[in-house]
């Protein structure tokens, strides 16, 4: 496999930090791994996630986002979801065109659910199959944009999360 790093422009025309693993024989498959705010790709959850995409033959593009080095959590929500869709496009935009895929599989940790939930917005993704790991649930648009777009899930969230996630996820209806 060929470890590079995608060149990607977003917010603030700042670089987005990735890493970009492509399998030897071409593939049709891209797992995207979209980590939490500070918990990155190469903690335990995201790395084995990466690690079976891998095993199953998809190339695999690790966004490696450090808001936590930033003003981030300072700006308002509408400018912080700004941030996070510039940057996710611009980074999945750079994914997409090494070559054509025909299956996507998305995985996000926390804040990496609200990336997820940009891109479900853009009809490239909404076919893929999404694993929301500790999804913010309680954020209304988010919500609304699952139930719409009603993509292939896997949630993964504890008994001690947020009721409102709880609720939500027992009506759906997948």
């Amino acid at each position: 496999m060929e470890l590079t790093s995608l060149d990607a422009v977003g917010h603030k025309n700042q670089q987005i930090p990735n890493t970009f693993i492509v399998q030897p024989a071409p593939t049709q498959h891209l797992g995207i791994i979209l980590p939490g705010y500070r918990y990155s790709a190469d903690m335990a959850e995201l790395h084995y996630a990466g690690r079976i995409l891998l095993e199953q033959g998809a190339d695999l593009l690790r966004v490696e986002y450090t808001y936590y080095r930033t003003n981030f959590m300072e700006q308002p929500e509408s400018e912080q979801n700004k941030w996070i869709s510039n940057d996710v496009f611009a980074i999945c935009n750079a994914g997409l065109s090494y070559r054509s895929y025909k299956q996507i599989t998305l995985v996000g940790k926390s804040l990496g659910t609200i990336a997820m939930g940009h891109l479900l917005a853009d009809s490239r993704f909404q076919r893929a199959t999404c694993v929301w790991s500790t999804p913010l649930l309680t954020i209304e648009w988010l919500r609304s944009r699952i139930e719409q777009i009603h993509p292939r899930s896997l949630f993964i969230i504890g008994t001690a999360d947020n009721s409102t996630s709880l609720t939500f996820l027992n009506t759906l209806k997948m």
